[in-house]
């Protein structure tokens, strides 16, 4: 009896989580760099989302919190002011493997947790001078 329900219990706890949040994590590494003419400047800058905050020296790879809000990253140094771009929360591919597979109720634990959200690995920002030239 005591088997059974810890078999149960194992069983209900896969089926309530969600594939991109066992898959993916709820978390994402993401490449920032600051460059003018493919050449990397170093700055000072802060990456923000609905579920947190992170200051950084770029160039540099930072671990953020995936969230459905998009990626506000904003830098600063001594040959630039402060200067903001956005980068787009998108919807992972894995999601979809779990809507089709009839778990609905776990694309919906994957979005809660941020899961389900992808932003770019990768994601340089021209400097305000670069871009005038």
């Amino acid at each position: 009896m005591n088997s059974t329900r810890v078999a149960t219990s194992i069983i209900v706890s896969v089926l309530l989580t969600g594939c991109a949040t066992v898959l993916n994590g709820t978390q994402q590494a993401v490449t920032i760099s600051v460059e003018c003419r493919d050449m990397s400047i170093p700055a000072y800058c802060e990456a923000s989302n609905a579920a947190g905050r992170w200051r950084f020296k770029a160039p540099s790879t930072i671990v953020v919190a995936k969230s459905r809000s998009d990626l506000r990253i904003t830098c600063q140094s001594g040959t630039f002011g402060a200067y903001s771009e956005s980068a787009a929360s998108d919807t992972s591919t894995t999601v979809l493997g779990n809507i089709i597979a009839g778990g609905v109720l776990g694309a919906a634990v994957d979005y809660t947790s941020g899961a389900a959200m992808n932003y770019p690995t990768k994601i340089v920002m021209p400097t305000p001078l670069c871009r005038l030239m």
